[in-house]
């Protein structure tokens, strides 16, 4: 519900029936980092002290060389990119059906030339076979494994010893994970 430009989240007077406690002048700029605080300290009418450390699972999980990243969008596809260690990922993913899902893949191909597409457990999600059929434009070797914990074994199999897979698309996906598997920190 916000465009981060260099760090500062610009709150357009069109986007703030998208935050209904976050009340401010028709235009405020808010630090990116600050918006959290902010629509808190408004929810709550009253400024929060302290700092609070947080971390959401799924954002960036390292798991061993293996990595768990919700990016669900071009925008968090392009960040998760740059903070890679590697660049020859077994890429496992679920995209939504309502995301651009080629300008995500052809992202993601910065990232690994094996793609193992997968779909995630809500109406929402690309069906893998459809993920699949759109991925070979930008990567050399696809597969289609529906279900998220078999590709996951799948895609790990692919890497083998000393290979990595990087794990993102949606963070549905995660979520279907994240319940079936050990923690990955």
């Amino acid at each position: 519900p916000h465009v981060v430009v260099d760090g500062t989240a610009h709150v357009e007077p069109e986007q703030q029936p998208l935050l209904p406690h976050l009340v401010m002048p028709a235009h405020h700029d808010v630090r990116a980092e600050d918006v959290g605080r902010v629509a808190a300290e408004q929810y709550l009418g009253r400024e929060l002290g302290g700092d609070v450390e947080v971390s959401l699972p799924g954002r960036l999980d390292f798991s061993g060389d293996d990595v768990f990243a919700g990016a669900h969008n071009p925008a968090g596809v392009n960040w998760l990119i740059a903070q890679l260690p590697r660049d020859d990922y077994v890429v496992c993913a679920a995209i939504l059906a309502d995301k651009d899902a080629p300008a995500m893949l052809e992202l993601l191909a910065r990232a690994g030339r094996r793609f193992v597409a997968t779909q995630t457990e809500t109406e929402r999600t690309l069906r893998a076979d459809e993920l699949a059929q759109l991925a070979r434009e930008f990567f050399s070797d696809v597969e289609s494994v529906p279900d998220a914990t078999k590709a996951l074994d799948h895609a790990r199999q692919l890497a083998g010893a000393g290979g990595a897979v990087l794990v993102t698309g949606s963070l549905y996906l995660l979520r279907d994970l994240f319940g079936r598997l050990e923690p990955v920190r």
